[in-house]
C-alpha cells in the first residue's frame, strides 16, 4: 500500500520547552491530487462543527467544539477513523530544531510502521530545504501550506491535542 503522511508541529516555550510533531497518513489513491488527500475527513469535520470556510487550527476547533458540546476526543476519533494511521510525539526541546524534528519524525514513522511513505510537511516543521529533509529522512519530502492542504490541517489538530496531553503516541514531556 502506498501511503502519504501529512505532518505539522505544535508547541510553545513556556511553561515547558516542549514540542509536538504529528502525522496523519492516508492511502494514496491514483488520480487523486496528492495535496487533497484528507479532504473527505476535513469536510466531515467542518460539517460536524458547522465551519463554513477558512483553515482549521487546533485552538479554534477545540473552542468551537466545546461550545457545541463536542469533545476533542470525538474529533480525534473522526480523524483516526478516516485515515490509515495517526501518530504524535511530545518531546522536550534541547535547542537543535533540525535534529529534534528529524528525530521526532523518525520516531513517528517507526511507530506508524509504513515503509517509506511520501511526506508532506507544513512549511517550517523542519528548518531546512525539501532536498535536505528528503536526504535526512531517506524518503521523498514535500513542503506545503497548511491553509491549502487538508492533511496538514488535520495533523495540526492532532498535534495541538497531543500538546495538551491527548493521545500522544510517545510522550516524554509532562506539561
Amino acid at each position: 500500500m502506498e501511503v502519504v503522511c501529512f505532518g505539522d508541529d505544535s508547541g510553545v516555550n513556556m511553561p515547558c520547552k516542549c514540542f509536538v510533531v504529528a502525522l496523519v497518513c492516508f492511502e494514496k489513491r491514483g488520480g487523486y491530487p496528492l495535496l487533497k488527500h484528507g479532504y473527505r475527513v476535513l469536510h466531515e469535520l467542518r460539517r460536524m462543527l458547522g465551519w463554513k470556510s477558512g483553515e482549521l487550527k487546533y485552538r479554534s476547533v477545540s473552542r468551537l467544539a466545546s461550545r457545541l458540546g463536542i469533545s476533542v476526543e470525538q474529533i480525534l476519533d473522526l480523524i483516526e477513523r478516516g485515515s490509515a494511521a495517526v501518530g504524535a510525539v511530545r518531546l522536550h526541546s534541547r535547542g537543535n530544531a533540525l535534529e529534534e524534528r528529524i528525530g521526532a519524525l523518525n520516531m513517528l514513522l517507526e511507530d506508524i510502521g509504513f515503509e517509506k511513505p511520501m511526506l508532506v510537511l507544513d512549511h517550517g516543521l523542519v528548518p531546512c530545504t525539501e532536498s535536505k529533509a528528503s536526504r535526512l529522512l531517506g524518503m521523498h519530502v514535500r513542503f506545503a501550506s497548511s491553509s491549502s492542504t487538508p492533511g496538514i490541517q488535520l495533523s495540526d489538530i492532532v498535534a495541538g491535542a497531543c500538546y495538551h496531553g491527548l493521545r500522544c503516541s510517545i510522550d516524554e514531556c509532562n506539561v
